[in-house]
This record gives C-alpha cells, structure tokens and sequence, in this order.
C-alpha cells in the first residue's frame, strides 16, 4: 500500500521501488533514489554504477578495460591489451605499444626510411632511402648497397669484376671450373687502372 500517500508504494523498504525505474533493492536496484540507477540500465561514464553489476563506468571510453592503468580518456588506443597504452615499451610485435602512432618504430623490423627494407632485411643504414640492399653503390664513401664494401664501382671493359676488392684477384671460367689467381703482373695493371679511375672522379 501507498501508505503515506505520495504516490510511491513502500518506498523506503527493500521490497518497495523508491525511485520508480521498476526495481526495488530487493529487486538488485544498487540506488534506490536514482531511476537511472538499476539492472540493465546502460553503462554511462558518470562515476556511477549505472547497471548495478559491482563496475563503474565499464565500457566507456573512462573505464580501464584491460587493468594497464590507463582508459582510451587517457590516451589508451587499444584499452583490451594491457600490454599498450602511451607509457608501455615498444616491441617488435606489430602493434603500436606505446600509442604515438607509428609500429615498431626503432626496432630492426622496423622499416624507418620507407626504402622497403629494415635492419633485420639487411638495411645498413636505415635513416638513407638511398642505401639499402640492392642499391646502386656510388663513388661517394658510403656502402649504399650494404655488402660491406665501400664505392665499389663497375671497373668497366677488360678490368676483372673484382678489381680493388680486398679479396684476391681472381678470373671465372665459363666452363665451371674453379677461378684461378690472376699472374701477379696482370692483377698489378688492374688494381693501377682502378685507382686511376679513383682519382679522376
């Protein structure tokens, strides 16, 4: 009964819906007094538990999802893995770790200069577009095509492949046989031509 006459049946009682949403406390209604407040009322970031299932705010962009400390209000780009969010580390795994939107950046799998190849593929320098490997190596003290040798050049007709490598001079037979050192002269009169050419360019 409406005992007191203001319109509200056994308000004030666990039985009786004090704030008219349809739920009493005996019914789950975690506040009584707020008909917003009750099971299945959906979840708003107010710093209530709107629906009454012992979470604040779960599901908005305030709620910590994933327990890192941090909401997508704070910056969290990704509030269902715990292991991202703007102060975390960054890994080589494909994800943006630490939210600054770049992926894997300063890791070896990480293509920094966008030539197409990172550290891991072989990238000697990784901050140069220009050198990678593959690269056409230039007369300009850099190994541009990353094999470790510096200004390798084509040495042009009749100069051995090779000629200026610090390996020893040697022929390749088109037969398959294995190549042969070059007579002592022979491989001189090469290594003079390559470094006249050094000087003229």
């Amino acid at each position: 009964l409406d005992n007191d006459c203001n319109g509200f049946v056994d308000e004030g009682m666990d039985s009786g819906d004090g704030d008219g949403d349809g739920y009493s406390e005996a019914d789950g209604d975690c506040d009584d007094a707020n008909g917003g407040v009750h099971p299945g009322a959906p979840e708003v970031p107010d710093h209530h538990d709107n629906d009454c299932d012992g979470q604040i705010d779960e599901g908005t962009d305030f709620y910590d999802d994933d327990g890192d400390g941090w909401t997508e209000a704070d910056g969290d780009c990704d509030d269902g893995h715990p292991g991202v969010n703007p102060n975390a580390p960054e890994y080589a795994d494909g994800l943006d770790n630490d939210c600054d939107g770049d992926v894997d950046e300063d890791m070896d799998e990480d293509d920094a200069d966008g030539d197409g190849f990172s550290e891991a593929d072989g990238d000697c320098d990784d901050h140069d577009p220009s050198v990678h490997p593959g690269a056409t190596d230039g007369d300009n003290g850099r190994d541009d095509d990353c094999d470790g040798i510096v200004d390798e050049m084509d040495p042009g007709p009749n100069v051995p492949p090779n000629a200026g490598d610090p390996e020893p001079y040697t022929c390749r037979l088109s037969t398959g046989e294995a190549p042969d050192a070059l007579p002592p002269l022979v491989a001189l009169i090469a290594f003079l031509r390559y470094a006249i050419r050094r000087i003229r360019h």
